[in-house]
């Protein structure tokens, strides 16, 4: 996708002392390519997370994750898929999609970094990283 057509994220950090770093401060939506998982989850402070049919991730302001994990940076460029890749941990964790969506999960997560101009070999070891990882968190 265009650097031009792709939907920005907004947040801001968080004012708890809890794991979650940040929140989400209006409404996100994301194509997630991952098809008949439709589930609607309530989340703290009356946020939503949601999923439609075709595979449509929806989250609404309040939404709130902790950002890239392990040795990884907070930096612009890894907001986004951080956000979508908790987001669907979380969803799959939870048991609204099948653990069998984890490398598609990790995989978007290295597309949108990319899309987001993160460099080659940066977006490579996030992504080596969940695939090592992640299934601890799921």
């Amino acid at each position: 996708m265009p650097r031009s057509q792709r939907k920005p994220i907004h947040y801001t950090l968080t004012s708890g002392s809890g794991d979650k770093k940040y929140v989400l401060t209006k409404l996100y939506s994301h194509a997630t390519g991952i098809t008949g998982c439709r589930f609607r989850m309530g989340m703290d402070h009356g946020a939503e997370l949601s999923m439609t049919a075709n595979g449509l991730m929806v989250a609404h302001a309040g939404v709130t994750w902790d950002g890239p994990s392990g040795p990884a940076l907070d930096t612009v460029n890894f907001m986004r898929a951080s956000f979508v890749h908790d987001m669907l941990y979380l969803a799959i964790r939870e048991g609204y999609v099948d653990k069998k969506y984890r490398k598609v999960a990790d995989k978007l997560m290295r597309q949108i970094a990319r899309e987001d101009g993160m460099g080659w070999f940066r977006s490579w070891y996030a992504w080596a990283g969940v695939r090592l990882a992640g299934w601890q968190y799921v």
